[in-house]
């Protein structure tokens, strides 16, 4: 007996189901596919989040990392972290040189990082990788102060802060950080402190906590670190327009003192 063929429609719409149905297997099975762009990971991280949508204001790539700075409709700044597959990798001999791997960068999901609590108008984030320099293997921990201003008279802001790291064992540990940057963006200044160690080289970790304590605003993760800074704005003849000391305390810790005061 001569078997009766499916229809045409029929037959294809079955076989749009049995790929669907394929596909959705492999979903379930691996999760959700990584994106092919690092904004398109940042919205859905935000939509996820059930976070207020941002205008992408500016770029950090690293190795095998991305950070993205958001602005929000109020001004604040909020900085995401996505590690990108199949950028970079390190053949096996003594880790010496970089070497490409695949052709096409994928994005993880994003997380929100950084420390918008700071003592001034911007936000913060830390950032560590690894470099090759001279054939050498380094370590390097940048920290990023992005400085919030539209002013369009200032062209260059400068940063200077003095840091004295403590703790009980330690010699005491002082040290003058600096840096310069030219406006990013039309409303950013990114000011960028960083230290570099060899792989063979022990970390000056009373040196690492004082870096971290200026871009938490102030708070050390461990020991006591004492901090003075400023930041001056130029114009694009280099002239200075303003000096601005930082005080480095949080908000809270001042409302607090003033309710124990009125309490007394």
């Amino acid at each position: 007996m001569r078997r009766r063929r499916l229809p045409r429609p029929v037959h294809a719409s079955l076989c749009l189901l049995a790929i669907l149905a394929a596909l959705a297997a492999v979903r379930l099975v691996s999760g959700a596919p990584l994106d092919l762009r690092a904004e398109s990971a940042l919205r859905k991280s935000e939509r996820r989040r059930l976070l207020q949508k941002g205008e992408l204001e500016a770029r950090w790539d690293r190795v095998g990392q991305v950070y993205m700075a958001v602005r929000l409709e109020d001004g604040s700044l909020r900085v995401f972290r996505s590690y990108c597959v199949n950028d970079v990798s390190y053949n096996s001999r003594g880790y010496s040189q970089p070497a490409k791997r695949g052709a096409v960068n994928r994005y993880t999901d994003c997380d929100p990082v950084g420390d918008g609590d700071v003592p001034w108008d911007g936000s913060a984030f830390l950032c560590s990788f690894y470099d090759v320099v001279n054939g050498h293997f380094q370590s390097v921990t940048e920290l990023h102060i992005l400085l919030s201003n539209t002013d369009p008279a200032v062209q260059r802001a400068g940063l200077r802060c003095v840091s004295l790291s403590e703790r009980e064992g330690k010699a005491p540990f002082r040290q003058t950080w600096t840096a310069e940057a030219e406006r990013l963006t039309p409303g950013l200044f990114d000011l960028t402190l960083s230290m570099r160690w060899d792989s063979t080289e022990e970390i000056n970790d009373l040196r690492w906590e004082a870096l971290v304590a200026i871009g938490a605003g102030g708070y050390p993760i461990r020991g006591d670190v004492a901090l003075e800074g400023e930041v001056t704005l130029y114009d694009a003849e280099g002239k200075e327009l303003s000096r601005q000391p930082i005080a480095f305390f949080r908000q809270e810790d001042e409302s607090k003192e003033g309710s124990e005061e009125h309490g007394a």
